[in-house]
């Protein structure tokens, strides 16, 4: 397989790691592909931290696929935590601050969606349904021409489709007592937090592969926490499969900053037939 990785520095992750690990490594953004299924034409990496006291990163990696020449986009980041307003300004921020010479987060997916078909793929630690006049849900699914994996429970404003429905949810934690952050020790966070965008004109979702998580209530998500012996992680995987509802594709790929090449992709006709999943 292929991967394109971008370390968090400092890393959490390889701090507690390594009170019983001696080989943790750093947690940070990754693409993951299979090299026999998709060839990787460009890795690119956007700077979201200045790198003074923190590095982070987001990724983007252009793929074909092998089998009909689809070439497409995807693209990893991780906004920061916290479920105050200030936390949520924060992640705005993130996604609308340039940094430095380079151009900001939302401005990089919006050009990745205007040079060819996208998928963005992100911890945003923000739910659809957080109130606000501006939230990172309403900015990026507001994007022209892009479409959600949770549509079918949440408009674009962010509103819940069926209240008669539980809201789906990627993570169900509470930190316990020996947590190294003890203002959240007891804090239950259920929330949709993971997501996946998509170019609506090329991609449709086709389903949920591993269905997501949903509660009745609050006492049924307290019995049921991450991580666990299922779900080794706090927060549960989104993976999902894709339609190709497009026969024509041009993707401006780009090579060493210079000014990209068109590749078109017309060996897909019968690509309504065909899939592209996300967790290839």
């Amino acid at each position: 397989s292929g991967v394109a990785f971008a370390p968090t520095l400092p890393s959490t992750c390889q701090k507690l790691g390594l009170k019983t690990r001696p080989e943790a490594d750093d947690d940070g953004c990754a693409v993951f592909w299979r090299a026999a299924t998709f060839a990787a034409e460009a890795v690119e990496f956007l700077p979201l931290k200045d790198g003074s006291k923190k590095y982070g990163a987001a990724v983007r990696v252009a793929l074909c696929r092998k089998s009909d020449c689809l070439h497409f986009f995807v693209l990893c980041a991780h906004l920061s935590s916290g479920d105050k307003d200030t936390d949520e300004a924060a992640r705005l921020c993130e996604l609308e601050v340039p940094l430095g010479k380079h151009p900001s987060l939302h401005g990089w997916m919006q050009q990745s969606i205007q040079e060819g078909p996208t998928l963005i793929c992100l911890d945003a630690n923000s739910a659809p349904g957080r109130s606000g006049e501006k939230t990172v849900w309403k900015l990026l699914r507001g994007m022209l021409g892009i479409g959600s994996v949770w549509d079918d429970h949440y408009t674009a404003d962010g509103a819940i489709k069926d209240s008669s429905q539980p809201p789906p949810v990627t993570t169900n934690k509470m930190r316990g007592p020996l947590s190294d952050q003890p203002k959240k020790i007891g804090e239950h966070m259920c929330h949709l937090i993971d997501h996946i965008f998509f170019s609506s004109a090329i991609f449709t979702l086709s389903h949920h592969v591993w269905q997501p998580l949903q509660f009745p209530d609050k006492a049924s998500a307290e019995n049921c926490l991450l991580p666990s012996m299922s779900v080794p992680s706090d927060h549960a995987p989104v993976i999902v499969d894709f339609h190709v509802v497009s026969s024509t594709v041009n993707v401006n790929v780009p090579l060493n900053g210079e000014q990209g090449i068109k590749r078109s992709a017309d060996a897909f006709a019968e690509g309504s037939s065909k899939r592209s999943r996300a967790d290839q």
